[in-house]
Order: structure tokens, then sequence, then C-alpha cells
């Protein structure tokens, strides 16, 4: 796992360094699509899972990592696409046609920059990492799933 963690780490911060430096006028600037980020998320959902697995026991409190703290950082993803799902479902609209109802795009239309609403999102995926440690220490992992 550790090798697929440092390959992961060093293609994303190639990625980072492209896309939030790049310029479009110089061909520098990269997009993560559909499929990238699919395995992107595959490929951090099966770390968590191998990262808290004590023995086949997912939620074990004898874990290197609790299986809830493994998962926090994927947790605004976790709530952001039932939320646009239901929102388009109750709209009448497509599920899967493209729409500005992600929480990136709101951000930008309340006039914050591309870079702001980056680290807005950022700030809030720590603070939920923050909060999910937190009760991580007061409870069972368990209970904080």
């Amino acid at each position: 796992m550790g090798a697929i963690a440092a390959s992961l780490i060093g293609v994303l911060l190639a990625y980072i360094r492209y896309n939030l430096f790049g310029s479009i006028e110089k061909h520098t600037k990269t997009f993560m699509g559909d499929a990238g980020s699919q395995i992107l998320g595959w490929l951090l959902l099966f770390m968590g899972i191998a990262a808290t697995n004590n023995g086949g026991d997912l939620c074990s409190p004898t874990s290197d990592i609790p299986f809830a703290l493994a998962f926090a950082p994927l947790m605004l993803p976790c709530i952001e696409v039932p939320l646009v799902v239901a929102r388009r479902k109750i709209g009448g609209h497509s599920l899967v046609a493209s729409d500005k109802s992600h929480i990136h795009h709101k951000l930008l239309s309340l006039e914050f920059s591309q870079h702001q609403a980056l680290v807005w999102l950022l700030v809030i995926d720590i603070l939920m990492i923050a909060a999910t440690w937190a009760l991580s220490l007061i409870w069972s992992p368990a209970v904080v799933i």
C-alpha cells in the first residue's frame, strides 16, 4: 500500500502544480475528467480499507487508523453527491446532465476566485477530518461513522 500511496502523492502533486499554476494560453493547464476522479476515489477507498483492516474487522478499536478517520477526507464528496442528485431529481432535471449545483460552483457564484474556492473546500475538508479525529478519540470508531 505504501508504494501506491507514494505513487498517488507524486502524481497528484504534479497535477496540482499544473492545475493551480498552469496557463491555458501556454497549454500547461490540466483537467481531471470523470475517469481520473473515479480512479482516484477508488484508490482512496482501497487505501482507507487497507489502512483500517485489522484481521478483517474494519471497526476494530485496535486498528492502526480508525475506520471513520480513514474515510474523513471523502466525507465532503460523499455528502455533496447525494445532495446534488436530490436537487436534480426534485427539480426534474437529468441526474447525469451537468449543471452548476455543485458546491464549488456555488462558491464561484459568490464571486470567489477558483483558488479561493479551492482553499475554502480544503478548509471544510480539514475541519471535517479534525472533527472526525476528535470524535474518534471520544467515542468508538463505530459510533463516529
